[in-house]
């Protein structure tokens, strides 16, 4: 709803590149800690960090940045 359209592709392209580029080092990461800890310990370790992920998504859109601006009425309308 921000993007320009002739800026779509751009912005989709670098969102999928944050979401899906760090699947191969978290991949990688849960691969070393399963090898030198124990499994249990390893899955409590990955669970807390996105859990710890999550709740920064959540609150980066609580704030008052761009999105918190949005509004999805049209032009002229109240709530």
């Amino acid at each position: 709803m921000l993007t320009p359209d002739h800026l779509q592709s751009r912005v989709n392209t670098a969102g999928r590149m944050i979401a899906w580029g760090g699947n191969p080092v978290g991949a990688v990461l849960g691969g070393l800690l399963a090898e030198l800890l124990p499994i249990r310990l390893t899955y409590g370790l990955q669970t807390v960090g996105v859990a710890a992920g999550a709740a920064l998504a959540g609150w980066s859109c609580l704030g008052s940045g761009a999105l918190s601006e949005v509004s999805l009425l049209a032009p002229g309308l109240t709530p």
